[in-house]
């Protein structure tokens, strides 16, 4: 034992030396923690990160990497992921997080701790910082060139819908009224004229409630919160259409990123706009439940359902392709349930991690968030 003893204690009295012999010339940022995390050894790259060691020698280590989410939340108190791994004696990987350099400029790193133990009780933590701020901008980049595209999509459809239902309607309310026109310069008598002009009044009625539906899609803009968004899209469904819609909406308070809730908020837009064109409800509700841990929809309606093999079969099942796309963007999931005469559930979950998106989105873009049950 006494060996053992003897050949132990300089490893621990020179764990900053061994250290510097692993990792110095690493091009990713390595720092050594004390049980107490403080720091103890910074690396090449971490020291040009943060400032030189003796600045920063058994200092705390959250007073110099400055770390949070995302969102902005200061990683301290139960978030800290190196109390986590003091207490629990465990490792963690591939975290990321957004540390604030010696210059005050920020980078996205993806982190990693290692749970290193020694004699006595003593104990190490290896956090090791990899910059991913470039591989977080390309991810940025990409999700506006998916979003364009998708808007850019979504208006050939309304363009596409406006042609089917508008142009085609006024084209016949214009020829009914210029057979109309004709007959009256002929002095011709016109059988069941009042008939014929309600028909046409209807058709024009039709087209311009149409038209403003088209109009609103086209110039969505989340421009208040998601919980008021849903809110009021409820509440619109039912003054343009008379169908009873009752909302359950949980909220915490606990904001989600602006892109998630912009997209979800489009889900919601597209479901009830399905809901409004082809369901021929008499009632909706939805559910919304949004917390620090969890976001989730639920929009069910009593109206004719569909079978949904027969219509993801149809070429252009634009609706369904529509809603798995967004939450595709957002990491999310769409489930939807539907039977012939037996109405249609919608169920949308996002997760709460949202280093679950994938950085290369798979070009079978309908399998890959929709799942269908009948």
């Amino acid at each position: 034992m006494k060996g053992v003893h003897v050949r132990m204690k300089p490893i621990f009295e020179s764990d900053r030396y061994l250290f510097k012999q692993m990792f110095e010339r690493a091009i990713d940022g390595y720092i050594v923690l004390t049980k107490e995390l403080k720091i103890t050894y910074m690396n090449h790259t971490a020291r040009e990160w943060f400032g030189e060691l003796h600045t920063w020698n058994e200092t705390f280590c959250g007073d110099v990497v400055h770390c949070h989410t995302d969102a902005g939340e200061t990683m301290s108190g139960e978030g800290c992921l190196g109390c986590m791994v003091r207490d629990l004696h465990t490792s963690l990987g591939n975290r990321q997080m957004v540390v604030t350099k010696k210059n005050r400029e920020t980078i996205s790193v993806s982190i990693s701790y290692s749970y290193i133990p020694l004699h006595d009780e003593e104990m190490r933590i290896l956090m090791s910082m990899r910059d991913v701020s470039v591989q977080k901008k390309w991810e940025n980049e990409r999700l506006v060139n998916e979003t364009l595209r998708f808007t850019l999509e979504e208006r050939e459809r309304i363009a596409r819908d406006l042609h089917d239902t508008v142009a085609q309607n006024i084209a016949y309310a214009t020829m009914q009224l210029k057979l109309l026109q004709k007959a009256q310069k002929r002095k011709t008598a016109v059988p069941n004229l009042d008939e014929q002009l309600e028909a046409i009044t209807e058709v024009l009625d039709d087209s311009i409630k149409e038209l403003r539906n088209s109009l609103y899609d086209l110039n969505f803009a989340l421009d208040t919160d998601l919980i008021d968004f849903i809110r009021d899209a409820a509440a619109k469904l039912h003054v343009r259409t008379g169908i009873e819609v009752n909302t359950d909406l949980i909220d915490t308070g606990d904001d989600w990123p602006k892109r998630v809730e912009v997209q979800l908020a489009r889900i919601v837009q597209e479901i009830l706009t399905n809901v409004r064109k082809h369901a021929q409800a008499t009632h909706v509700i939805v559910e919304v439940e949004r917390s620090k841990q969890h976001l989730t929809v639920r929009i069910s309606d009593n109206g004719i359902g569909f079978d949904l093999e027969e219509v993801r079969q149809r070429k252009g099942h634009y609706g369904l392709h529509s809603i798995s796309e967004r939450c595709r963007l957002i990491g999310g999931q769409a489930t939807v349930e539907s039977e012939p005469n037996k109405g249609t559930v919608w169920r949308i979950s996002i997760p709460t991690d949202h280093s679950t998106i994938p950085l290369i989105l798979s070009h079978n873009h309908d399998e890959d968030r929709l799942q269908v049950h009948s």
